[in-house]
């Protein structure tokens, strides 16, 4: 028996049509054309990330709304790994049989990524206890090529993963927003740059918050990053 069952947890779209929040180009949500260009953006950066992991014990959430068209979830279902739902991610975990005795979750947003080591590199920090894991990250502007640091306080980070023991219910990385997770949890703080946060015009509200990158640096913590990594000569 396996201790641990290791869920990956993005919120693809649920609830899309219902938000009425625009993008950081002035750009409603709640359209067929921002699903699709996110749909763009998921595949440039997040899919093959999460799919191409070296450690491949894991399952894959996706949380797409009821009224996403079926040409958009064909495109998903049925890769390895991925699971597509049509309810919140906390609310299905309670729902199926889990037998392990503890739940690894780990948050990523559809138009991120992770270092295809960061499934392997969460599960080795399991020791038996319930705690936060906390790891670090870079930026990629796509518009310039350029990257910085996280530039984010610690810890606050929308890629932590949660260990928790399974109990009457399963609270998830998802139980309340990032930045307060800390508050319910023990958390490890770990060094190794892990994700990386892509910044682009049609995020809601992220932008650059750290400094910029050097070549030097960008060369050594690229390492296990997919997607292309270009140097500008501003770096």
């Amino acid at each position: 028996m396996n201790y641990f069952k290791h869920f990956i947890c993005t919120r693809f779209n649920y609830g899309w049509l219902d938000n009425d929040r625009l993008d950081k180009s002035g750009i409603h949500v709640n359209t067929m054309d921002w699903l699709y260009s996110r749909c763009e953006l998921f595949e440039k950066y997040c899919l093959k990330s999460v799919l191409e992991q070296t450690n491949q014990n894991f399952t894959w959430l996706l949380s797409f709304d009821q009224r996403t068209p079926k040409d958009v979830i064909d495109r998903y279902k049925g890769l390895d790994n991925i699971t597509i739902i049509h309810e919140p991610i906390p609310d299905h975990l309670n729902k199926i049989d889990v037998q392990e005795k503890f739940i690894i979750t780990s948050r990523i947003d559809n138009d991120d990524c992770y270092n295809i080591h960061f499934v392997d590199f969460i599960q080795k920090q399991f020791n038996g206890t319930s705690k936060l894991i906390d790891t670090q990250g870079i930026q990629y502007v796509e518009a310039s090529g350029t990257f910085y640091t996280s530039g984010r306080k610690r810890p606050n980070c929308p890629f932590l993963s949660l260990i928790e023991e399974r109990r009457d219910s399963i609270k998830s990385v998802l139980y309340t927003k990032h930045h307060l997770m800390p508050k319910f949890y023990k958390v490890k703080m770990v060094k190794k740059v892990l994700w990386c946060q892509i910044i682009h015009q049609s995020n809601l509200k992220n932008d650059i918050r750290g400094k910029p990158l050097s070549k030097r640096k960008i060369k050594k913590i690229s390492q296990g990053f997919i997607f292309p990594l270009p140097l500008t000569e501003d770096n």
